[in-house]
């Protein structure tokens, strides 16, 4: 049965710095976690752990603790790989030419990369476009089919193969002229497909009927790499290389996979979290050697604090790395983080990190900008109605900002959010014929995708996924939409959908947190992410002491616990602002707090960080 949003907030505590209501995760049959910890001598705490993910047998414990490449499914479950490599193998034997289309986003750019440094690795050369967020908009488009099959006709006078890597899925006119223009062309993307799906030669999607593919929510990147994988072994029956072991080591191409998987904030389970894990594995190992691509490296050396010799976590790519490649594409030209990935060349690649690095800066003034007008909008305009959604439109906001403006609004109120700007070749058309542009969050519990079809008579086009979806529609449509968009949203969304809650894993004692045996395994429940969330734990028993403002916005302190009066160091981020409340709190009432291997100068100690405090 599902609680009423009042029955929520009556049952439960809310936090007095995110205004979240608290809820715990379901515990464990602690019985069944004695056992369990016994035969795999494993903590029992971490044993609870990983049973509320889901894991029941000593097996799924040890796969997910251990993830390894071998367990990754074979390629040919995916729908459409066989038919893919049967036409690419034979080809590239031939000496046809390939051309790859990617996206302007950080999951577009590492898609384009891999191909394009694959085939490249191969005594290949690929030609490769992605389109420009203003110029060209989202997926296919006439300009960048036209120029890939100009640079492919010089090459040998024929077109060729045309690859797309996540995108195409919803381009049935742009896949036809591709076919007008000579191109046999292999469909990879991930997005939700339509109904009837694009007349390419090949389509591979794991979301597309009759796929047997286990993992359906890859990134383009990940659907990319498996084509990859069954690519390198037809070439291999085709005795492509004299030796099998000369073909390319595709480990090496994972931190590819990572970067882009979680930029796309794809569930970090089964094939993603081998794949993912693996990829961050290669990333630190080419940090500290000779990189294969000095692009990456430079912009974590940037964009990192400290200089020890620490592990790449999935944290630096969502916070460091996935910013500053998409920066290029939200505001300049995605070709600038292209540029850096394929870039061998140390010193240039230093030169391009700089320059995605300033990027990123101006990136943040115009986010914050227009954030700021946002939340103002709504603030004056759409609560007072009690709305269930937010649609916020305006001419002059930047187009390749309005998803990160609506991730801030989802955050910020826990609705979902669409957020439209002008198309940018609409300014001066008359009223009707503006387009209008789109890009939406929702939360936990509603699909946006399914609220979009539902709305399809009122929209020139849409596509994404379950919680961010894409769109666009004439201008004049805006308040039919915003009408619709809500009231489906009140009718479909369970009331405990609309409440923010945080979710605690259980409540637990600092002591047991910081014993050596639990921490040691700890560390396998990485990366976390979307599917794999970061575990929060309750305590109690606690006082904040030490307290100082570092970096302006954020809060170091030190908790006191225990009989004995031991002290443990954390960290608040953003939370400098309360400060005076945190020292004064009772120390009965609880904390919410994560485990975080803090690397600093070639030291690496565990500490906390601070997520939310509430009253007794």
């Amino acid at each position: 049965m599902t609680l009423s949003v009042d029955q929520n907030r009556e049952n439960l505590r809310r936090g007095l710095i995110t205004g979240k209501f608290w809820r715990f995760r379901s515990m464990a049959d602690p019985a069944r976690c004695r056992n369990l910890a016994a035969e795999l001598n494993l903590p029992a705490p971490l044993v609870t752990l990983l049973l509320q993910r889901g894991l029941q047998t000593q097996e799924e414990i040890h796969s997910f603790l251990h993830p390894s490449l071998h367990h990754i499914p074979a390629p040919g479950l995916l729908k459409g790989m066989d038919e893919a490599v049967g036409l690419l193998a034979p080809g590239i034997l031939a000496g046809r030419p390939i051309a790859v289309y990617g996206d302007y986003d950080a999951d577009g750019v590492c898609s384009t990369a891999l191909l394009v440094s694959f085939f490249r690795d191969i005594g290949l050369a690929p030609s490769f476009f992605l389109p420009h967020r203003l110029r060209d908009g989202y997926g296919l488009g006439r300009r960048g089919l036209e120029q890939l099959a100009r640079e492919n006709n010089r090459k040998n006078g024929e077109s060729g193969f045309l690859i797309t890597v996540d995108c195409g899925i919803s381009n049935h006119e742009e896949i036809g002229y591709a076919k007008e223009l000579g191109f046999t062309v292999v469909l990879t993307d991930h997005h939700r497909p339509p109904v009837k799906l694009p007349a390419a030669d090949v389509v591979i999607n794991p979301h597309q009927a009759g796929c047997r593919f286990p993992c359906k929510e890859m990134a383009g990147v990940g659907v990319a790499f498996y084509l990859l994988v069954g690519l390198r072994m037809a070439l291999r029956e085709h005795f492509f290389w004299r030796e099998p072991d000369s073909s390319p080591n595709l480990r090496e191409y994972l931190d590819l996979v990572a970067l882009g998987s979680i930029a796309d904030v794809v569930s970090l389970t089964g094939v993603n979290r081998i794949l993912v894990k693996a990829g961050l594995e290669v990333m630190t190992e080419k940090l500290y050697g000779t990189p294969r691509r000095p692009g990456i490296a430079s912009l974590l050396r940037r964009s990192r604090p400290g200089n020890g010799r620490q592990a790449v976590q999935a944290e630096d790519i969502s916070f460091r790395l996935a910013p500053r490649i998409n920066a290029a594409g939200r505001i300049d030209d995605p070709a600038k983080a292209l540029a850096l990935l394929l870039e061998t060349d140390a010193e240039k690649a230093e030169k391009l990190a700089v320059e995605l690095d300033e990027l990123n800066s101006e990136r943040r003034r115009l986010e914050n900008l227009q954030t700021t007008e946002a939340l103002v909008n709504v603030e004056q305009k759409l609560l007072h109605k009690n709305a269930a959604s937010l649609v916020l439109a305006n001419d002059g906001w930047h187009q390749g900002l309005i998803g990160i403006t609506a991730a801030r609004l989802t955050d910020h109120y826990h609705l979902p959010s669409i957020v439209l700007a002008l198309d940018a070749g609409s300014k001066m058309k008359p009223e009707p014929e503006k387009i209008m542009k789109g890009s939406g969050r929702s939360v936990p519990g509603l699909d946006l995708h399914r609220l979009l079809e539902q709305c399809a008579d009122l929209l020139k086009g849409y596509g994404g996924h379950e919680c961010a979806a894409g769109l666009s529609l004439r201008a004049d449509k805006l308040h039919e939409f915003r009408d619709r968009f809500d009231s489906l949203v009140a009718r479909e969304a369970a009331d405990s959908a609309l409440v923010p809650m945080l979710w605690i894993d259980a409540p637990a004692s600092l002591e047991n947190l910081f014993e050596e045996k639990f921490l040691l395994y700890y560390e396998l429940l990485a990366p976390f992410g979307q599917g794999n969330q970061e575990p929060l734990f309750a305590v109690t028993g606690t006082r904040i002491e030490r307290a100082r403002v570092v970096g302006e916005r954020h809060l170091r302190f030190s908790l006191r616990h225990g009989k004995k009066d031991s002290y443990r160091d954390g960290i608040g981020f953003n939370l400098a602002g309360h400060v005076g409340f945190l020292q004064e709190r009772d120390a009965d009432s609880p904390l919410v707090l994560s485990l975080r291997n803090n690397s600093f100068r070639g030291s690496s100690t565990w500490e906390l960080q601070l997520l939310d405090a509430s009253e007794t």
